[in-house]
């Protein structure tokens, strides 16, 4: 299933099931939870999962379709195992591997949390194992479950994982550099590191911080002298996506996961570790009251086709959008459109990166657009914001056909809803 992430989508959607991947994500924390508290206290097992469930991130993973949470999941269990076993037989490392490569599937963020579990796992005497078997066991692994996937990208992107390796081309387009560096420099928050994982500066973005659980970090360098090889691995990971990956609170959910069963195991008996998960219950009665308003706006869906549509204008971004362009534009029109929402699109499209990382400023990229939308993906219509873009619409916009037409920013975060205004023009010949 080259794309992993994608290709659960594709499978959910084309059997009628488009929250299959939310499913998987939901058994995925559900497996997590239980291996967390293998062995735990019962006050200990309801102290833990509250440390987890009351990470805000969750309700933007959980419902979601990007599958990130299935392999921060993954390799958080992987980490689990390793942590609680000084060496791996044969046959339990082919276990090992295999949900390892599902996380590097499913994201290449997911390399930097590989290289801090080989790590651990040779800190935990991985020597112990035959290495040229080991190794093959490894190769012919990761051929199996990644060898389709980088075969397809290599095939139709040039780029086994692109955009990672976009600037080693002999002629690198600039607009797959820029959507990168956009990507690496991405986050959530106004806050930056390390407040921004903390605490968020709207109620509209409660859902992408990981508030007061992300404290146990502090305690990391307490826990090295009971947990060495462990606390080393997290903070290797750490550094890794400081350095080269997404300073984003859902990245540094990984190793907040990895922390949490450290830092239960070693203060789990200490009048503050009652403290610290207080704080943890009362930052959950906060999710549990999103949960809830979730939960008052999506149920309506589940009686009537009527009812679902009704809900999913509200709460799935872009879709009423969508039925307008489905509505107004011929079966057969191809569109480019700066909307990110692309799940619901109906005509083929244009990638909106396009649109957004072109420099109009520079000649020859402008005119590189226009043949790849003249010529590459023949569009015929331009779905644009109603204000703004001025300068592209004056290179590219036609005749003004439809619109323009307001619709709800619809999110599943009550807090975070506003319009916008969208207008459809001819593509200029």
């Amino acid at each position: 299933m080259a794309g992993f992430g994608e290709m659960i989508n594709v499978l959910g959607v084309a059997n009628g099931c488009p929250q299959l991947g939310s499913f998987i994500q939901f058994l995925a924390l559900l497996h997590f939870l239980s291996a967390l508290t293998a062995g735990y206290s019962n006050s200990h097992k309801l102290s833990s999962t509250i440390l987890v469930l009351s990470l805000p991130t969750l309700l933007f993973l959980l419902p979601g379709q990007k599958h990130q949470l299935t392999g921060i999941l993954a390799t958080s269990v992987c980490f689990l195992y390793t942590s609680r076993h000084n060496n791996l037989t044969i046959k339990q490392l082919i276990l090992w591997i295999m949900p390892l490569l599902l996380a590097i599937g499913i994201k290449y963020s997911f390399l930097l949390s590989s290289f801090s579990l080989l790590l651990l796992f040779a800190l935990k005497g991985a020597g112990r194992l035959p290495v040229l078997k080991a190794l093959f066991i490894l190769v012919s692994l990761t051929a199996i479950f990644l060898g389709p996937q980088l075969f397809f990208k290599m095939n139709y992107l040039g780029d086994p994982a692109s955009p990672l390796f976009e600037w080693i081309k002999n002629n690198p387009d600039p607009v797959i550099l820029k959507l990168h560096r956009y990507i690496k420099n991405y986050h959530d928050q106004e806050f930056y590191f390390p407040l921004g994982i903390l605490v968020s500066t709207s109620p509209g973005k409660i859902s992408t911080i990981l508030g007061i659980t992300s404290i146990v970090f502090l305690f990391l360098p307490t826990l090295f002298k009971s947990f060495k090889e462990e606390v080393i691995s997290i903070i290797v990971l750490i550094s890794l996506i400081l350095i080269g990956g997404q300073v984003s609170s859902r990245f540094f959910m990984e190793p907040l996961l990895w922390t949490i069963p450290l830092f239960t195991t070693a203060f789990g008996k200490e009048p503050r570790f009652k403290f610290f998960t207080l704080l943890s219950g009362i930052q959950s009665v906060v999710i549990l009251v999103s949960l809830g308003a979730g939960l008052f706006t999506l149920l309506p869906s589940i009686f009537t086709n009527e009812s679902r549509k009704a809900v999913l204008i509200k709460s799935a971004n872009g879709y009423a959008e969508s039925i307008w362009i489905d509505q107004v534009l011929p079966k057969t029109a191809r569109i480019a459109t700066t909307s990110r929402s692309r799940a619901f699109l109906p005509k083929p499209y244009l990638p909106w990166e396009y649109l957004i990382f072109t420099s109009l400023d520079d000649s020859k990229e402008a005119e590189a657009l226009r043949l790849k939308m003249t010529l590459e993906y023949k569009t015929e219509y331009l779905i644009l914001p109603f204000h703004g873009f001025e300068k592209f619409k004056k290179l590219y916009a036609g005749k003004l056909v439809f619109g323009p037409k307001k619709f709800p920013l619809a999110t599943r975060n009550y807090f975070n809803r506003y319009e916008y205004e969208m207008a459809i023009y001819k593509v200029k010949k």
